[in-house]
């Protein structure tokens, strides 16, 4: 099966600190090197850059009937590339923030805003694009995006279905995507903030399994 990962570009798997309270992704790598290796049980497949990144940078998606759709509609981001113009609304996005709860990722936008120094025009507050969609709340403070994920995989993951695919239609070059949040952890004491290049499994393995039937 090929790679869904999008672990940072080595010649070989980093190694992972469990106990990780920060989980940093790229959806892309660096352009020097081609490939990047995904552990797959106990073997190592080599995964080429291009499947899932074009030249220019911008996100290529596995599936490749989204390109001949008319409109591609992400109902649980109250958005379409129909509908919103994606490239206007999302195209500067660098970095794209996930935490839990919509009131989290609010406050951070706005440490990211006085961080940053953005400012918004005058009479306007900070807006939750995807409020409309009763399910995720996201916040755009210039180059970065702050999106709520809510709890456990199954919620995560129908996220970032989506979220990737938004960087597609808004042609989004090279978006970093950090994970930040709690969790549990080994040999590390309580409080700690840890910085991770990848996520694992129950077996510590940097993959992620879903049986279909």
């Amino acid at each position: 099966m090929p790679c869904n990962c999008e672990a940072e570009l080595t010649t070989e798997s980093p190694k992972h600190q469990n106990g990780c309270e920060m989980n940093s992704r790229r959806a892309s790598g660096h352009q020097t090197n081609n490939h990047h290796r995904h552990q797959n049980g106990d073997s190592e497949e080599a995964v080429d850059i291009e499947t899932v990144r074009y030249p220019d940078g911008t996100v290529r998606l596995r599936n490749p009937n989204i390109e001949l759709m008319d409109q591609d509609i992400l109902y649980h981001l109250a958005l379409g590339s129909g509908s919103h113009d994606l490239v206007e609304m999302f195209g500067d996005v660098k970095f794209v923030c996930l935490g839990g709860t919509p009131k989290r990722m609010e406050q951070f936008a706005y440490t990211i805003m006085a961080e940053i120094g953005h400012k918004l025009p005058c009479g306007t507050t900070l807006h939750d694009i995807s409020q409309f969609s009763y399910r995720y709340s996201m916040y755009k403070v210039g180059p970065v995006l702050c999106i709520s994920h809510g709890m456990g995989i199954p919620s995560v993951g129908i996220l970032l279905h989506e979220v990737i695919k938004l960087m597609y239609h808004a042609k989004v070059r090279d978006p970093v995507f950090f994970r930040i949040g709690t969790c549990g952890g080994i040999g590390f004491e309580g409080g700690n903030v840890i910085i991770s290049e990848e996520a694992v499994d129950g077996n510590l393995r940097n993959i992620y399994e879903l049986v279909s039937i």
